[in-house]
């Protein structure tokens, strides 16, 4: 188990990789597959030679790591995959810059809304009974939004244990998309 003093470092060399808006998407990206930044320049459009830039400081902040080497037409093509996910602890929130706040929030929403149309698409949501969906809207005093908030990331938390534990088993393993949202919002 990590000490206090690691998980601090990695607190704040995740916040350091999340706060420029390429790195957090690349930061995303490494964290659901591995892939090369040649890859990611077709995919996102931008330039090989930030996306490599970005991905060498992700390694260098503890937040992914070099997987691969491949030789293509001469050069030598890198693989990363992340070692840390996007993941800011509500306490947290306020230590990230402004401009990055806006980027990250689409960050965090976008693969959900993306996971949830691609699983229809598949005709894969509705096919059986092992899905679940819900949206509720409640209202709450201070203390009971609160308590909201730490149920929902214990439930993360425990969700990453299942992670893990799945994979010491070894089994047949199920693509799963799971998305928490606890926010608070104008009446209707």
């Amino acid at each position: 188990m990590a000490t206090r003093t690691e998980r601090i470092r990695a607190t704040e060399n995740r916040f350091k990789a999340m706060q420029h808006p390429l790195r957090a998407t690349l930061l995303r990206i490494y964290s659901e597959r591995t892939a090369s930044p040649a890859e990611l320049s077709r995919e996102l459009l931008k330039d090989v030679s930030n996306i490599s830039y970005h991905s060498r400081r992700l390694v260098s902040l503890d937040c992914a790591e070099l997987v691969d080497e491949r030789r293509v037409r001469g050069a030598v093509e890198h693989f990363y995959r992340a070692t840390e996910r996007q993941l800011v602890v509500t306490g947290d929130w306020h230590r990230i810059e402004d401009p990055a706040k806006l980027h990250l929030l689409v960050e965090f929403m976008q693969p959900s809304v993306d996971d949830f149309e691609a699983s229809l698409n598949a005709g894969m949501l509705g096919d059986d009974e092992r899905w679940f969906v819900t949206r509720t809207r409640h209202l709450y005093d201070a203390q009971a939004f609160q308590e909201a908030l730490d149920l929902h990331e214990e439930l993360r938390l425990k969700l990453e244990d299942l992670r893990e534990e799945s994979a010491n088993r070894g089994g047949r393993m199920i693509h799963v998309s799971s998305t928490l949202n606890c926010v608070q919002v104008p009446p209707l």
